[in-house]
């Protein structure tokens, strides 16, 4: 049954990065642009979730990084990341990724809304086995600018925290100003 909804998850934001209106954002980047205070300072390896654009991706790696991006829609990156980075891009749905290797940081900006809820629990669990540390940025909104609601798991901070807890340690509530009802969360699980 996940296959299924795997492509049609991948079919849906394929056809969402064609559209010239998506491929404004890039939250990822906004973060370690704005709020570097947050992220860890030793980190050598690190995999932008959800990747999108891939420009953090593009950014950690011309900063030094040993850094890859991850995604479900093979189109998402802007064309000159994927001519430059695109060796470093992944295409695959996060509830069923196994990458085969470790990163000690991850960044998951604008995407866990995204996921369908009967997969968050495993997209933890999968997101917990290959990073040490995890910058999380959840927004509890609809977002419909496309004709329908891409937002598909809305949910308080409270239960998102629970299913933080029932994969791993609860994670960090970071206060970032701006909107209250996007969450920004450090989950560490090693070190």
């Amino acid at each position: 049954m996940s296959v299924s909804i795997a492509n049609l998850e991948r079919e849906k934001y394929e056809a969402v990065w064609s559209l010239d209106i998506y491929r404004i954002k890039c939250h990822s980047l906004n973060l370690w642009e704005n709020h570097r205070e947050i992220f860890p300072e030793n980190f050598r390896t690190a995999l932008d979730i959800g990747c999108g654009l891939g420009y953090l991706m593009a950014a950690w790696n011309e900063e030094g990084y040993d850094a890859w991006g991850i995604d479900i829609a093979a189109n998402c990156l802007a064309s000159d990341i994927s001519a430059r980075w695109g060796k470093r891009f992944i295409v695959e749905n996060l509830w069923e990724m196994e990458l085969g290797v470790h990163f000690d940081l991850g960044i998951c900006a604008d995407v866990m809304e995204h996921i369908p809820e009967e997969f968050i629990e495993r997209t933890l669990k999968n997101i917990a086995r290959h990073c040490n540390e995890t910058i999380f940025s959840i927004a509890n909104f609809s977002s419909n600018s496309l004709g329908h609601n891409l937002h598909l798991t809305q949910k308080p901070l409270d239960w998102w925290l629970g299913m933080f807890q029932s994969v791993g340690p609860e994670p960090e509530v970071l206060s970032l100003g701006g909107r209250n009802n996007v969450y920004h969360l450090r989950w560490r699980i090693c070190g």
